[in-house]
């Protein structure tokens, strides 16, 4: 995920890490794009806010769901 930047071509997700990337909403990813920058450290800044965002926003009962769902439990 944190590698993750759809104009780099230079990396490709694995099956696991676009499984994740998949979760995250359309909205994080598009306020990801809309203020990235051409500055690397910037950019990897922009993605652990928006892995925070993600997980913040979560409730208790969906955090506990997805990681049941995440590691096979149903």
């Amino acid at each position: 995920m944190l590698e993750y930047d759809e104009d780099n071509e230079d990396y490709e997700q694995s099956k696991g890490e676009r499984k994740l990337t998949d979760l995250i909403s359309e909205n994080y990813k598009r306020c990801y794009k809309l203020h990235k920058t051409d500055d690397d450290s910037y950019n990897l800044y922009l993605r652990l806010l928006l892995v925070t965002d993600f997980i913040s926003g979560m409730t208790d009962s969906y955090a506990k769901n997805l990681y049941k769902a995440l590691v096979g439990i149903y």
